[in-house]
């Protein structure tokens, strides 16, 4: 670079830019001495401006042409060498600001001066800032750890409740099977007293025909309310038959996406449990060895309006395979969801679906265990209970029964 005063390359310890126009000179060229650039250079580079730009300042300031004042010399002002003068300071600084040794001086100050006052104005106003965003921020962290806190209060109550809820129904769902269970054994020991009884009036040379018809009535009574109490216990169970039986499997979760695929969302709160039911039946023997048919999983939800729900969407997207479940590489077949039926009623239902083939009736389903048959779609419903009931409405006579 070429010094504009003296037209000689500046050096780099000889630099000195104006902030104000960005031309470089030599610092002996505008009268600054080695000592005082050495000791000021950080503020020099910070702040110093050339005489030209300077008096500009001055003089837009002043709204005068008054030119620019010369400092004195080293040796009758003891100040250092240097020829430029410092802008005005405010008013409210003023008498901080400016040091007058005489009527000559009214106008300049020293660059420590300056640059004192510049670090105090700067100190001041940066502080003010400071606390301002302090403050502003402080208030906003406030009411955002508020509302995180009752944001946070309100999902807690909410779980809380509903982990009560759910800790309400399976205390009640247990309650209700521990009643049927009582209920069953008593049933039980009052169909073997009746056994009992039909068993030692049946002897030989026994005339008590008429009291041996009316005990096998009792008997009949007490195995259909026993089958319809096993039945009651099993009004919020599910069974799910074609989901291919994998090693390793997790149930909980083949019911979860199945309830997904039917268009329905079931959570693990809402399954008391879910198991493969039965023993492993091989059907046929390759030589990657035994191949056998896959068990129905049995569910058991928490409450009976779910299952309800499961059903109803099973009805409405009927033929759905087992695609996009989530298991392993398999072929992909339909499955069937229904109403969980106990062996009475499973073995009776498959009786009532071979006579309706044989007799050409329409339809034959079950409702809330119970089994029902329908000869036409204008035709009345029949409640069949026992093959006593299958016998009388598959044959000429079709006694009607409430549904």
């Amino acid at each position: 670079m070429i010094c504009p005063a003296c037209e000689k390359p500046i050096g780099d310890r000889e630099l000195l830019r104006c902030t104000a126009c960005n031309k470089c000179y030599n610092f002996q060229c505008v009268n600054i001495s080695v000592s005082y650039y050495q000791a000021n250079l950080q503020n020099l580079r910070r702040l110093w401006q050339c005489p030209e730009c300077n008096g500009k300042i001055n003089t837009r300031r002043r709204g005068d042409s008054t030119p620019i004042r010369r400092l004195p010399d080293a040796a009758s002002a003891g100040a250092p060498d240097m020829d430029m003068s410092c802008e005005e300071i405010e008013p409210a600084t003023e008498n901080a600001a400016t040091h007058r040794t005489g009527p000559g001086d009214s106008d300049s100050i020293t660059y420590d001066k300056f640059a004192e006052l510049m670090d105090k104005k700067l100190e001041y106003k940066l502080g003010t800032k400071i606390d301002s965003l302090k403050c502003i921020l402080e208030g906003k962290l406030e009411a955002m750890i508020s509302k995180f806190e009752s944001n946070l209060t309100n999902i807690s109550d909410t779980l809380s409740t509903r982990m009560q809820q759910a800790c309400d129904d399976i205390i009640s769902l247990n309650k209700r099977l521990l009643t049927v269970e009582l209920e069953n054994q008593q049933l039980r020991s009052d169909l073997s007293a009746a056994n009992a009884n039909h068993n030692a009036a049946a002897g030989p040379g026994s005339e008590q025909d008429g009291t041996i018809a009316q005990l096998q009535e009792s008997i009949a009574e007490l195995r259909s309310d026993l089958n319809e109490r096993e039945q009651s216990a099993l009004l919020t169970d599910i069974e799910i038959s074609g989901i291919p039986e994998l090693d390793g499997e997790s149930p909980l979760h083949i019911v979860m996406a199945v309830a997904k695929k039917l268009g329905t969302i079931l959570e693990e709160r809402d399954i008391v449990s879910a198991m493969r039911m039965g023993p492993r039946r091989i059907v046929s023997i390759s030589s990657s060895g035994p191949t056998s048919r896959p068990r129905p999983l049995v569910i058991r939800l928490a409450r009976r309006a779910t299952r309800d729900e499961l059903i109803k969407c099973s009805r409405v997207r009927r033929g759905a395979t087992t695609t996009d479940l989530g298991l392993a590489a398999h072929d992909p077949k339909p499955f069937y969801l229904n109403e969980r039926l106990t062996k009475f009623n499973r073995i009776l239902f498959g009786k009532v679906r071979v006579s309706r083939q044989q007799k050409n009736w329409k339809h034959a389903w079950t409702r809330d265990g119970r089994i029902y048959a329908r000869q036409t779609d204008v035709s009345p419903a029949y409640l069949i209970r026992s093959e006593a009931d299958l016998e009388h409405i598959f044959g000429v006579n079709l006694p009607k029964s409430s549904t």
